[in-house]
């Protein structure tokens, strides 16, 4: 099953592309990133057939599949037998699947790597304290709840290293768990080889106000439809895919906000063609309910200089105090309206917001966050990766 080869390469567990969500897009980049700048070698265990071709320096093996239990087993072997020094895990509250149980199963991964002499380092993306269960597809019960607690307290337990992408959760994982191995890295910020495209324009008088991102009901997209629908010369439109975790509920979600009809669907929109995309639109509106990690939207549009309009979830506050061009405004529905009026109007404010967008990529560079990783772990197997 391995080879002596693997000896020197870092064991990464992530789903990976075309599997969308689930940190995919994260465990891509952060990986070509590592393997382009500093010729690190990986093993990957992933989630697809379709991944990416083997090279030199990343080997690619499926090891399970999303909601099958069994392939966790398989998973399990691979971690277990791997002559990696060093496993990787990158995990958020629902990688392996909706149920309480294949999660529970897949991060016994953790474990696992552990029990066969590893050092384990773990990306965490969100906590379960941040987020009610129904909106990441699980059901508010004592037993879930109680599978998370007992999960990340493991997952704690286990690792040399856990990383977090939000400040706010080093302090909740060191404050109710009394961890000590925690550190945070900040999210990566892509198109920073690009120059920003959005514009500052009144050409049309007309406001584009745009979501970007996966569709689901935890995301308050029917009251900014209607307050779109209020606004003189206004229109929504809508970019992403539907919610890997609950696909029909976030179809029948979108129905409905098709029927306004200040609302358009883009479907999903190529990397590529986000640039033009930007240049076309006002703002950037991110209604969440509540915030299942950082933003990788944010960490998406602004090297592209978008401003943003957010509710001011914790991690959306982190992020403005962290220098993000986001306006943060409360869940009222005249306030609002009133935001977006006066939003378009004042173009000083649109410049200011989106050079802030700008800057705040620039120190998020993704060559950077590949270097924090690369001290955790030098620090945890005691010598220099490279």
């Amino acid at each position: 099953m391995t080879n002596n080869s693997e000896n020197g390469c870092i064991l990464f567990v992530s789903a990976y592309p075309p599997d969308k969500g689930r940190a995919s897009c994260y465990a891509q980049t952060y990986v070509e990133t590592v393997v382009k700048s500093y010729k690190v070698k990986f093993t990957l265990l992933v989630d697809s057939e379709l991944a990416e071709v083997s090279s030199r320096l990343v080997t690619f093996k499926t090891a399970w599949r999303v909601n099958n239990i069994l392939s966790i087993l398989a998973l399990w072997m691979r971690v277990v037998f791997s002559k990696s020094k060093l496993a990787h895990f990158n995990l958020c509250l629902t990688t392996f699947g909706r149920g309480r149980i294949i999660n529970f199963l897949g991060l016994l991964s953790v474990f696992w790597a552990k029990l066969s002499g590893k050092k384990v380092v773990v990306t965490l993306h969100n906590v379960h304290e941040s987020a009610t269960l129904e909106m990441c597809g699980l059901r508010d019960t004592f037993l879930n709840r109680l599978g998370l607690l007992l999960a990340t307290k493991l997952l704690i337990i286990f690792s040399d290293a856990v990383i977090v992408l939000v400040r706010l959760y080093k302090y909740i994982l060191e404050k109710r768990y009394g961890a000590k191995n925690v550190h945070f890295i900040p999210h990566g910020a892509w198109f920073l080889t690009d120059k920003p495209t959005y514009k500052v324009h009144n050409d049309d008088n007309k406001l584009r106000v745009l979501f970007l991102g996966y569709i689901a009901r935890y995301k308050d997209l029917q009251l900014l439809a209607e307050v779109i629908s209020e606004i003189k010369d206004a229109e929504l439109l809508i970019s992403g895919d539907l919610h890997p975790n609950d696909v029909e509920g976030a179809r029948r979600f979108l129905l409905e906000l098709l029927k306004n009809e200040k609302v358009r669907y883009l479907g999903y929109v190529k990397d590529e063609d986000l640039p033009s995309l930007i240049a076309r639109i006002d703002v950037v509106f991110l209604p969440y309910l509540m915030s299942p990690g950082t933003s990788g939207v944010v960490h998406l549009l602004s090297g592209l200089g978008s401003p943003f309009i957010a509710y001011p979830t914790p991690e959306m506050k982190e992020l403005v105090n962290e220098g993000a061009g986001i306006i943060l405004v409360n869940r009222d529905k005249e306030l609002i309206k009133k935001t977006l009026i006066e939003f378009k109007r004042n173009t000083r404010l649109r410049a200011e917001l989106s050079s802030k967008s700008r800057a705040f990529a620039e120190r998020r560079a993704w060559s950077n966050v590949a270097k924090e990783y690369l001290k955790i772990y030098s620090k945890v197997l005691g010598s220099l990766v490279v």
